[in-house]
């Protein structure tokens, strides 16, 4: 499921930035990307294209589209 779930936050978060910069043609800066709980890694792999082998632990390789955004800001929320 971990591939359908990287492959839908990617599709959404380009499809709202999308619609944000056609109601807003003039739009130039970047977005901030909040990330809570389980959202929290996803949004991580989707930015930093995670699934490599860190500190000799090897992690499921995962395909991570590139959600097409100017990402500025990440903000984590842990509770």
């Amino acid at each position: 499921h971990g591939q359908r779930i990287i492959d839908a936050v990617a599709d959404q978060l380009t499809s709202k930035y999308r619609a944000f910069v056609a109601e807003h043609p003039g739009f130039s800066g970047g977005v901030s990307i909040f990330g809570h709980s389980f959202g929290t890694i996803i949004t991580y792999d989707l930015l930093t294209k995670a699934g490599r082998a860190v500190g000799g632990v090897s992690y499921p390789v995962l395909r991570c589209p590139t959600a097409s955004l100017p990402a500025a800001n990440y903000f984590v929320i842990i509770n």
